[in-house]
């Protein structure tokens, strides 16, 4: 009787084991990632709801971004507790979009910047700020706009002297996920 049950807690077991082997290969056929799509500077993106063509980017100091945009003080300066923290560079992505379906709004959450070191998203108030007479809610469908995408980037979150290399390191702006279509911002 005992080894009964050692016998049948061994199969279920072995069952148990084997559907979950079953379970997480399921699930990464079901939604395994295309293979990435490296894209250039100058190559149109097309996605369902949008065109995209990164025309070129630049990093821009603190004291030059309000110097360009005086209204921005506030964004580029933020509390944090009890000492203010400093943004330190932007970097400007310069794009040409088309939009084909405006149903769900500007699609902020398809842009990250990326490094491998760092992931920043678009700073919705910067980005009101430089794109003034951009207005998602008047647009045009099937007419290309001249769009800057800004990315706040604080010298806090790389290590100490790291945010000197923001200027050499590999950047790219991430489109979407699925499948992973990226344009690279620097040279091979």
């Amino acid at each position: 009787m005992f080894k009964n049950k050692k016998v049948i807690g061994v199969i279920v077991g072995i069952l148990t084991v084997a559907f979950i082997i079953f379970c997480i290969v399921q699930t990464n056929i079901t939604f395994a990632l295309e293979d990435e799509k490296p894209m250039h500077i100058g190559e149109e993106i097309v996605r369902e709801k949008y065109s995209i063509t990164v025309k070129d980017y630049e990093i821009v100091s603190n004291s030059d971004m309000q110097k360009r945009y005086p209204a921005s003080k506030e964004i580029l300066i933020s509390q944090n507790k009890d000492n203010e923290v400093e943004m330190g560079d932007a970097i400007l992505v310069h794009c040409v979009m088309n939009f084909k379906d405006k149903s769900k709004g500007f699609p902020y959450a398809d842009f990250n910047l990326d490094s491998g070191s760092f992931r920043q998203g678009i700073s919705a108030e910067l980005f009101a700020l430089i794109n003034k007479e951009f207005k998602f809610s008047q647009i045009e469908l099937n007419k290309d706009y001249e769009i800057t995408f800004p990315f706040e980037i604080y010298p806090i979150r790389f290590r100490l002297g790291g945010f000197n290399e923001i200027k050499t390191m590999k950047i790219r702006l991430v489109c979407c996920l699925n499948p992973l279509i990226y344009v690279q911002l620097y040279k091979e």
